[in-house]
């Protein structure tokens, strides 16, 4: 439940600073430069395997600074959140995925755990994980030491 909170609290402050940080570019003046950039986003350990790039955006104001601005369907759809668009409102709308209840049966599956053994996996190649530094435990052991499933592969 606390890492439940600590999401929530991570993901309000995310789209929150999204939107003071573009308001604050716009109000700063001009845009100097934008690029792609390839900054990872590092989430509990674990590499969101996002399918669009961070910009990198430098105002004329600030020429020694610049802002990385994320896709927040990507970012928000890699922690394991359903991300909608309300045109009328003009608003982004998330939610949590409702997490099935696993069986006795599943929970002796065997699951793997990335080098930083942040979240449990159903491949050992998941994402950026490298298979070979993997480990194997089941998924009862996984959840008992406290890991959560990963969104990408469960």
């Amino acid at each position: 439940m606390r890492k439940l909170k600590n999401v929530k609290i991570f993901v309000m402050g995310l789209v929150a600073g999204m939107l003071l940080v573009g308001t604050t570019v716009f109000a700063a003046g001009a845009i100097a430069s934008a690029a792609f950039n390839a900054n990872r986003v590092i989430f509990d350990g674990d590499e969101l395997d996002l399918d669009m790039p961070l910009v990198s955006i430098v105002t004329e104001a600030n020429p020694d600074f610049f802002s990385n601005y994320m896709p927040v369907r990507a970012v928000l759809e890699a922690m394991g959140y359903e991300v909608d668009w309300d045109g009328a409102n003009n608003a982004v709308l998330v939610t949590t995925r409702a997490i099935a209840p696993v069986t006795a049966n599943e929970l002796g599956a065997t699951v793997w755990l990335s080098a930083t053994g942040i979240r449990y996996h159903s491949v050992n190649d998941c994402g950026n994980m490298d298979p070979a530094r993997a480990r194997s435990m089941t998924r009862q052991q996984a959840r008992d030491d406290g890991h959560q499933a990963c969104a990408i592969c469960w």
